[in-house]
């Protein structure tokens, strides 16, 4: 059994995918948001990296009642990651669904930072924290 084990971790998806180098270690993990767009201290948003999964929910500090989720799959390159969203709770973000959106991150530390650049203006910047 102890051999079974290896063997199988070597034909995972996920082996497969570090082989094609999609997956960047620096980015895994939980996250919160604690500046920049969309940052409201009345709410807690928590983004969860696995593999080439990403989603992210929000909610109600009070009434610890959840207000927007999505999510879907990503790719990176360098510092550029793709996501196309595959969910969204909301109707505002459905026109999000299957388009890809691409954003540069940074990571210095336990801090996360996102941006996108549209039409030459900064549309999102986001400072994340890596969750204890």
């Amino acid at each position: 059994m102890r051999l079974l084990l290896p063997l199988v971790l070597l034909s995972s998806p996920f082996a497969e995918a570090q082989d094609r180098g999609t997956l960047n270690n620096a980015i895994q993990g939980c996250w919160e948001l604690v500046g920049g767009s969309g940052f409201r201290k009345s709410e807690r948003c928590l983004k969860f990296i696995a593999g080439t999964r990403e989603t992210w929910v929000i909610y109600d500090v009070k009434t610890k009642e959840p207000k927007e989720s999505a999510g879907g799959s990503f790719h990176l390159v360098g510092d550029t990651f793709t996501i196309k969203f595959e969910y969204a709770t909301l109707p505002k973000y459905r026109h999000f669904l299957r388009k890809p959106f691409t954003y540069r991150y940074v990571r210095t530390g336990d801090i996360l930072r996102i941006t996108e650049e549209r039409d030459g203006a900064t549309r999102l910047d986001q400072q994340w924290k890596l969750c204890e």
